[in-house]
């Protein structure tokens, strides 16, 4: 039998958070470049303008998705930081 202990599991999903936040951060980069404007400005644009673009619409969708993942795991991130992680 394998026994882990609590601690090497929170140091893996803490690899783990750092990992996704790297992809989220690498995604979102990629917008920024092909946009020329970070997502802010995007999404104000992107509502104002009165012509449909499927493809800009598209990445708004996926540009907004990475945005919230990103936060979400800064969150976690900063409570596994912190020291607020229970392991069951």
């Amino acid at each position: 039998m394998t026994t882990i202990s609590s601690e090497t599991i929170k140091n893996l999903y803490y690899t783990n958070v750092i990992f996704e936040l790297h992809q989220a951060s690498e995604k979102i980069l990629l917008f920024e470049k092909k946009y020329n404007k970070d997502f802010s400005s995007f999404e104000k644009n992107i509502k104002e303008t009165k012509d449909e673009n499927y493809e800009m619409w598209d990445d708004y969708m996926e540009w907004k998705a990475y945005q919230n993942s990103y936060q979400q795991l800064l969150i976690q991130k900063k409570d596994i930081e912190d020291g607020n992680i229970k392991v069951t």
